[in-house]
């Protein structure tokens, strides 16, 4: 009688998930600094303008943007066997920042007549892939090794100097890029889907369709080879996967850490261990989180808008504090 509630509450609640998706997207694209005033005010020009050329695209943005920072850190969480790790903590975003930067401030908007979007998302792909790199080279034997979170912090220093040291060379252009830098959704348009659309479709597709084999990673080396799977060469597919989903999240929003740190986590408190369940789950509580951190950012002080990177920090970062104390 049990085994048939529990996947019956599960899907029940994945549905009442995406119902309060679906609600708080609406919600998105209704506040803000323009309100509709009536139901009649839907058809003017100017508000169907408003959404489709801004709300629309920087909430679609945002969700796509969740979704790789999460997935990404399952991924790492899975690969190193600890719930701790993810792309910021490892300097992954920090090194597909310092990229970005470097794509945004050196060069135009055309790159060997390539688009600046593309070149930004290519900079900042190569960026975190340079990070995770440099990640496994300083890696004690295998990935499991807690110690090796340390490597990555001092990667993620590196890259954060690396990043300041940029910006003071280039001091008018400080202003944009440091207030990308919080991770923010303002002035986003359909453009920015052009690569993160894809990249979360790809991230969303590979995570359900290796979710068995994710589970048997996150079992002990040994029992991984036992089963018949080859550990080294699993571990190097979710790491790449990793860098793709996270280069392409920075590069569009700017980094922001804590959902990939608070997203898995609350969701294995409620689901367990189990990755084919935790990946669905997981996709979205990112997307309540991101679209509701963007209502708030947008209406907390209007007309001014806080970075939505500041507003997940608020409300994921105490969980890092409990999820502390409980070890």
């Amino acid at each position: 009688m049990g085994s048939v509630k529990i996947p019956y509450f599960y899907y029940m609640t994945l549905a009442f998930m995406l119902f309060t998706v679906v609600i708080l997207f609406l919600m998105s694209l209704v506040l803000g600094d323009v309100k509709w005033g009536s139901l009649v005010e839907l058809m003017d020009p100017e508000y169907i303008d408003v959404v489709m050329e801004y709300r629309f695209p920087r909430v679609l943005v945002g969700l796509c943007a969740a979704i790789n920072f999460t997935l990404s850190g399952l991924l790492l969480q899975v690969v190193t066997k600890n719930n701790l790790t993810t792309p910021n903590i490892v300097g992954i975003n920090t090194g597909a920042s310092f990229f970005a930067v470097v794509s945004l401030l050196l060069f135009s908007d055309n790159v060997m007549g390539v688009s600046g979007v593309f070149s930004t998302n290519m900079f900042s792909f190569m960026g975190s892939l340079f990070a995770c790199l440099l990640f496994i080279l300083f890696a004690r034997k295998d990935f499991t090794n807690h110690l090796n979170i340390l490597n990555g912090i001092a990667l993620d220093s590196i890259f954060i100097a690396l990043t300041a040291i940029l910006l003071l060379m280039f001091p008018n252009e400080t202003g944009s890029i440091a207030l990308w830098l919080t991770g923010s959704l303002w002035g986003k348009n359909l453009q920015d889907l052009t690569f993160l659309l894809p990249s979360c479709l790809v991230g969303v597709l590979f995570c359900l369709f290796f979710g068995q084999r994710m589970n048997i990673l996150s079992l002990s080396n040994e029992t991984s080879i036992s089963l018949g799977i080859h550990v080294r060469r699993n571990h190097f597919l979710l790491l790449l996967m990793s860098c793709f989903l996270a280069g392409t999240a920075v590069a569009s929003t700017g980094p922001i850490g804590f959902i990939s740190l608070f997203v898995p986590n609350v969701t294995r408190l409620i689901v367990g261990e189990n990755i084919k369940k935790i990946v669905p789950f997981s996709i979205l509580l990112a997307g309540i989180i991101i679209i509701a951190s963007d209502i708030l950012s947008r209406v907390l002080i209007p007309p001014e808008e806080i970075p939505i990177g500041v507003i997940v920090a608020i409300i994921c970062s105490p969980y890092l504090i409990f999820l502390v104390k409980q070890r």
